[in-house]
């Protein structure tokens, strides 16, 4: 009897149950894989300051993330007062150009009928300006799905944050759980590959890092010679 039918049908189905399998747990597996690349900057960090100055590795990887901290807050507070400013100049201008705009949409219709076809015709008391500003507020008013994904946000932003710091704090431990996963005979090999892949990844973060350093100081040196207002919170945004 002929079984090799029945082990391609055998095999196709568990592939099938492992593409679902791997579907299903896609956001946890992305979310995992984050948390490495956090890891790995962190164990970066830790290790460049355990070579220089010879500290536990909690107190290392503590002040790796306090400095951390402290930059990613100095970045907000450089960009975060242009964005307010002009985000505050606009609502003052806003009323004056919504007029503006209203006129010229009527020029528009007066003189063209078809675009005056394709806007519709106003009521008494109706404006183009306004109409669409209701058509854009109803797309808000359904704000639970937003609220939903901003909670689901702040969960993965922290799960990130403590798996990152978890795996920086002892990750041959975790790496060793990781290979007693498997047979004894490829451990020896798990264990190279994970090392290669650690290496690959930090230097990954590291080429990362000094293109984005490349590109905001090249953005914020072309801005200022075109004098561009807040320059620096562009290059430090790009």
């Amino acid at each position: 009897m002929n079984r090799r039918p029945y082990g391609a049908l055998i095999a196709a189905v568990f592939t099938l149950l492992l593409l679902l399998f791997l579907y299903s747990v896609m956001e946890v597996l992305l979310l995992l894989f984050i948390a490495i690349l956090f890891s790995v900057y962190l164990s970066a960090f830790t290790d460049g300051l355990l070579r220089r100055c010879g500290i536990p590795r909690p107190l290392g990887l503590g002040v790796a993330f306090l400095l951390t901290g402290v930059a990613v807050a100095g970045l907000l507070l450089l960009m975060v007062p242009p964005v307010l400013q002009q985000t505050q100049e606009l609502l003052d201008a806003l009323p004056a150009q919504t007029a503006l705009w209203e006129q010229k949409l009527l020029e528009l219709t007066a003189r063209n009928s078809f675009l005056a076809q394709l806007f519709g015709q106003l009521g008494e008391g109706e404006s183009y300006i306004g109409s669409a500003i209701g058509q854009i507020g109803s797309y808000f008013r359904g704000a639970v799905p937003y609220l939903i994904n901003g909670v689901q946000f702040t969960i993965h932003f922290i799960s990130v944050l403590v798996m990152g710091i978890y795996l920086a704090l002892r990750p041959s431990l975790y790496r060793e759980g990781f290979v007693q996963l498997l047979t004894p005979v490829p451990r020896e090999l798990a264990r190279d590959i994970l090392a290669d892949l650690g290496r690959t990844l930090r230097a990954w973060s590291g080429g990362q890092l000094l293109a984005m350093f490349a590109l905001g100081l090249f953005t914020w040196a072309g801005l200022v010679l075109l004098r561009v207002p807040y320059a620096l919170a562009f290059g430090v945004f790009t």
